[in-house]
């Protein structure tokens, strides 16, 4: 049948890879076509990195990449944050903050760039260069009141990655966003660094996030 047609076909390309790393133990190896039906657990399996989706400079990449998670270590996915010459503050954030997600991808416009537009993006690798062990040993939960369409986001999507000494908050706002947005934060915990975190404070144990505007995003790293 087709359907057989293709697994066989897959197999085939498992197999290949599973050769490629035999012969050159060192090589790293990006898992590619999602929509091939390569991101499944068989293949992720036996790659390093994997390009999750071609969403790259879509509203919805936050989305998406954070219910990969459910699927994927994040220190696998590939998020790429797509960086324009027009882009204003907001969308860099915006942008930035859905590669913190995973493992950050620069690309766009970037010998256009103003020379804020710059400093702001090293102020977010800054940031993300914090992240490496929550990002790799974390367990994901994601909050907020986001709507379920993944094509036209709205509400306000919180993801929150713990381990046992810290805490990554990452929130975006999508169209309609509002509302504010209690999480409880064990006791001994502290807010370490941030980026572009206007809207959250920690008091008394409770991190506050309010006022999200549309298309706006933040990052908050807590430490014990």
């Amino acid at each position: 049948s087709g359907a057989e047609g293709l697994r066989r076909h897959l197999e085939c390309v498992r197999n290949f890879f599973i050769k490629m790393k035999e012969d050159i133990p060192d090589l790293i190896v990006e898992n590619c076509a999602s929509g091939g039906n390569r991101l499944e657990p068989s293949m992720l399996n036996i790659t390093d990195l994997a390009s999750f989706s071609d969403a790259h400079e879509a509203i919805e990449i936050p989305y998406i990449a954070a219910n990969l998670h459910n699927l994927m270590q994040p220190s696998k996915e590939l998020i790429w944050a797509v960086i324009h010459s027009d882009d204003d503050k907001d969308r860099i954030a915006y942008s930035l903050c859905a590669s913190f997600l995973g493992r950050i991808c620069l690309s766009g416009d970037v010998d256009k760039l103003e020379r804020w537009q710059e400093e702001l993006i090293k102020s977010g690798f800054a940031f993300y260069g914090k992240l490496s062990n929550v990002i790799k040993h974390g367990k994901t939960t994601v909050l907020g009141n986001k709507g379920k369409s993944v094509r036209h986001p709205e509400g306000v999507q919180i993801v929150v990655r713990k381990t046992d000494d810290e805490i990554l908050v990452i929130y975006h706002g999508f169209k309609k966003s509002d509302g504010e947005f209690k999480i409880d934060i064990p006791n001994g915990y502290a807010i370490s660094d941030s980026f572009c975190a206007d809207s959250a404070e920690l008091t008394d144990g409770k991190l506050l996030i309010k006022d999200v505007k549309e298309y706006t995003a933040g990052a908050l790293l807590l430490k014990k």
